[in-house]
């Protein structure tokens, strides 16, 4: 009985969600998130003309990419469904880098990105950096509101603090998945620049740390600001740098 018992759990470990997913190549796709970011950086600058040379270059990515994405051995989703989704989400992308409309492209962009993230989730994926970047961007985004609005964004002080505390686990957490695996699915990432954007982020990070605990305001404003820019050159580093004028 014993015996049986140990082989019934050992078939149910085998065809677990898991252990099915963990046959599922990695649903990462670089070039096409390095073509995305460039996209979100010349948003995030209000750089019309960026945008516009930006956007064309993610369109022909996305065509390179579609058919692999559409063919994949997904096991947990409907990859025509996701298909159709993503280029739903393009058609509105090419509406607003055309108008421009700069914080509407951003967060479009981060709905396409959120479903290549939701998929990796759904296999158990969670490995990739570059996912738990956009996590913290979207903390820092509530963090950032708040600082600069007179009224804290209706946000009590302490729910500040707690936004705060979320984001830095959360870099920690990037952090430490960056060291174990940031080259080998982002293997044109420039690792030397990385380490000096972390270092960066971790004295802004110190610094509005140290503002929260005197408790005003205005002194957080710069410390916020120093964060985005770090936050920003962080993820610069996953653009090669034969690219980067695409995105001046």
């Amino acid at each position: 009985m014993i015996r049986l018992s140990i082989l019934i759990s050992l078939i149910g470990l085998l065809f677990s969600p898991r252990a099915l997913a963990s046959e599922i190549p990695p649903f990462v796709f670089p070039q096409l998130d390095q073509a995305l970011i460039k996209v979100w950086l010349a948003a995030d600058e209000n750089d019309e003309k960026a945008l516009s040379a930006n956007y064309r270059h993610f369109v022909n990515q996305w065509e390179q990419s579609r058919t692999d994405i559409a063919e994949y051995p997904l096991r947990s989703y409907n990859p025509y469904l996701l298909i159709g989704t993503l280029d739903g989400l393009i058609d509105h992308l090419d509406l607003a880098q055309q108008l421009p409309d700069f914080e509407e492209a951003k967060a479009i962009v981060d709905a396409f990105q959120w479903e290549f993230q939701t998929v990796r989730e759904f296999h158990y994926q969670d490995y990739y950096p570059l996912d738990l970047w956009w996590d913290i961007n979207a903390v820092f985004a509530e963090i950032s509101d708040a600082t600069h609005d007179p009224k804290l964004g209706l946000l009590e002080w302490q729910e500040l603090e707690c936004l705060f505390d979320e984001m830095v686990c959360l870099l920690h957490d990037y952090e430490a998945r960056a060291e174990e695996h940031l080259t080998q699915y982002a293997p044109q990432v420039d690792e030397d620049a990385h380490k000096a954007a972390m270092n960066q982020i971790y004295e802004c990070i110190a610094s509005y740390q140290e503002a929260l605990t005197f408790g005003y305001q205005q002194d957080l404003v710069w410390p916020c600001d120093q964060i985005a820019g770090a936050l920003r050159d962080i993820l610069r580093c996953y653009v090669p740098a034969d690219t980067e004028s695409l995105v001046q």
